[in-house]
Order: structure tokens, then C-alpha cells, then sequence
């Protein structure tokens, strides 16, 4: 069912139209669901989405104009193809759960860093310490690259890259390779042609 954003007692909530969940249950995939009612007609797919209305997993509401959309619950709940809903039904927190225990985790492992064994704190401290090391690799290789670049720009012109694709937007690897390259002045105009 395509879902539009709107906002319902001034939170996020998606709310669909009531002929699209129709044309949802009239589809194939429906009927390969198990234990799903048979939807043969659109009468069908009415009935079942009205039999749904009572149990909550959704309600009708009335679209007002705004962005977005301003959604306000309707005193009558009845489905009609015609009418505006909003979805109640979340599906399962498990994801929910599992982030709130690893959050746990990290502040209670982390909590007790000063009760580690001096090895352990060691490890980490190199863990931390590599990512700012190869940042700084980086930093020197491109540093390096344009010094290496003004200096055979003048004297074996057009002038030598050392790592060429050393900050173009490619994987790590490719980042190394080649090694070095001639400079082709009309390179950067083509990319942009391109673009």
C-alpha cells in the first residue's frame, strides 16, 4: 500500500488511501499469503478491510491542508474506498529491543574501561589510533602529490601525479592505483561534460 506522511496528534504517522489497500488485496501476492482470506472482486477486498477497522490496526481519518498533511481522527470509523487511513499497527519491536541491549552494553563495557587488564587497554588505545594514522597518511600522500605536481609541472611539463585517484570518490584500493600518471589538462573538463 503506498504510504503518504502526515502528522496525527502532532506525531509522524503514514496514512494511505482506502482504494489503494483495495488494489493491494486484489493483487497476486495476496493470495499466496497463508491463512489470508480469498479476494476475488473488490466487494472482496472491502469487506475484508472493513472486518479489519474494529481490531485497530488502523483508523479512519479526515486530511486537512498543510505540510504536511494535518490528519484528524474521525468520530464514525467506517472504511470506504473513498477515505483517508492511518496505519497503528508498528509490526514487531525486536529491532527496538536489540539496540536498547547493545546501547546497555557499550555503557556498562565502557564503564568499566579503568577495570580492564592492561593489555586489552592497550588494544583499543592502538584501535582508536589507526584510523587517525592513516588519516594522516592520506593527508601527507596528497600534500606530497601536489608538491611532486608543481615541481615537474615546471620542469617535464605537463607534470606528474603521484596516486592520481588518491582523492577521487572510489574504494580504498583503487585509490592506490596507479602510482603516478602524466597530468591531462583537458581530463577535468571531460568529467564535467560528462556529468
Amino acid at each position: 500500500v503506498k504510504r503518504r506522511p502526515g502528522v496525527l496528534n502532532e506525531r509522524r504517522a503514514d496514512y494511505f488511501k482506502g482504494h489503494t489497500a483495495v488494489k493491494a488485496l486484489m493483487l497476486p501476492q495476496f493470495d499466496k499469503i497463508k491463512g489470508a482470506p480469498t479476494v476475488a472482486t473488490e466487494d472482496d477486498a472491502v469487506a475484508v478491510l472493513r472486518s479489519l477497522l474494529p481490531h485497530g490496526f488502523y483508523l479512519q481519518v479526515e486530511r486537512r491542508n498543510g505540510k504536511p498533511k494535518p490528519l484528524k481522527l474521525m468520530s464514525a470509523q467506517q472504511f470506504s474506498p473513498d477515505g483517508h487511513y492511518v496505519w497503528l499497527y508498528e509490526g514487531p519491536r525486536w529491532k527496538t529491543y536489540v539496540t536498547g541491549a547493545a546501547i546497555l552494553l557499550v555503557i556498562l563495557v565502557g564503564s568499566t574501561f579503568q577495570a580492564w587488564p592492561d593489555r586489552c587497554k592497550e588494544l583499543v588505545a592502538y584501535a582508536l589510533c589507526t584510523p587517525i594514522v592513516f588519516y594522516a597518511f592520506v593527508g601527507v600522500l596528497a600534500v606530497l602529490s601536489q608538491v611532486l605536481f608543481a615541481i615537474t609541472s615546471r620542469v617535464v611539463a605537463p607534470g606528474i601525479w603521484l596516486f592520481p585517484n588518491l582523492l577521487e570518490d572510489c574504494s580504498v584500493l583503487q585509490s592506490f592505483v596507479p602510482v603516478w600518471a602524466w597530468h591531462q589538462p583537458g581530463a577535468v573538463a571531460q568529467t564535467k561534460r560528462k556529468r
